[in-house]
């Protein structure tokens, strides 16, 4: 356990982009086996802070919603036409994902989840609003006492040319795959998590025939904790209770 908080420190104070204008959320697999269980959890790294919460409304389908803040401090950079400038970048996002789920075994869980989400950005190519479309498949354990999850997802990450602050008339956009692995260990109501996964582009920068790539941070590194609350605001018969 130590051994693995010691990783993710150190993935932490390595890997980021020095001025992203997509700094990739934290993935949100939450790992629902029943109706009216939910989950809240809190996570951090040396740039960001992530809340999310799920919760199952019925044995099949759930929702799960993400805040996403970052800031990235400034650094130095060399331009197109070599000049030096210092460059930071801050933003945040919000994210809304409804989902289908499949327990199977003792433990075992399948989940598929998709949606939106939006937000600011603020960087040295771009200002404004940005938009996102999420599709993600997981699948995993959801122990009493230990969870563990791969998930897989596409993020599709479009900034309209009202934010280039290049060109007025430069969008850009990018689709991301973004695998990661989430670990939780503790008690049955609150647990330890720590996640890494990468944000990888779809299409080479190289071979983009615009030239107009986001620049991301690569890495999705992060450590929190997770409250388990089970079978709040249902009746076994599925109805709302107070």
């Amino acid at each position: 356990m130590k051994i693995l908080l010691l990783n993710c420190l150190a993935a932490l104070l390595v890997f980021s982009s020095c001025s992203p204008s997509y700094y990739p959320p934290k993935i949100n697999a939450p790992l629902l086996r029943e109706e009216g269980e939910t989950k809240i959890n809190a996570a951090v790294n040396l740039n960001s802070i992530n809340i999310q919460g799920s919760t199952a409304l019925t044995d099949k389908f759930a929702i799960a919603a993400s805040v996403n803040g970052y800031w990235v401090g400034a650094a130095q950079i060399t331009t197109s036409n070599g000049s030096i400038t210092d460059e930071s970048s801050n933003g945040f996002q919000i994210d809304f994902m409804p989902g289908y789920y499949v327990p199977f075994g003792d433990v075992g869980v399948i989940e598929l989840y998709g949606g939106y989400g939006a937000g600011l950005s603020n960087s040295g190519e771009v200002s404004g609003l940005l938009h996102r479309l999420i599709f993600q498949p997981s699948i995993g354990v959801s122990g009493e006492r230990f969870e563990f999850a791969f998930a897989c997802r596409f993020s599709h990450v479009m900034i309209p040319k009202s934010a280039s602050l290049s060109d007025p008339q430069t969008s850009f956009a990018d689709t991301f795959l973004e695998p990661g692995l989430i670990f939780r260990l503790g008690s049955d109501k609150v647990k330890f998590t720590t996640q890494i996964g990468f944000s990888l582009p779809i299409v080479n920068i190289e071979d983009d025939p615009f030239g107009n790539y986001i620049e991301w941070n690569p890495m999705i590194v992060n450590v929190g904790f997770q409250i388990n609350i089970e079978n709040i605001g249902f009746k076994e018969s599925g109805k709302w209770q107070k």
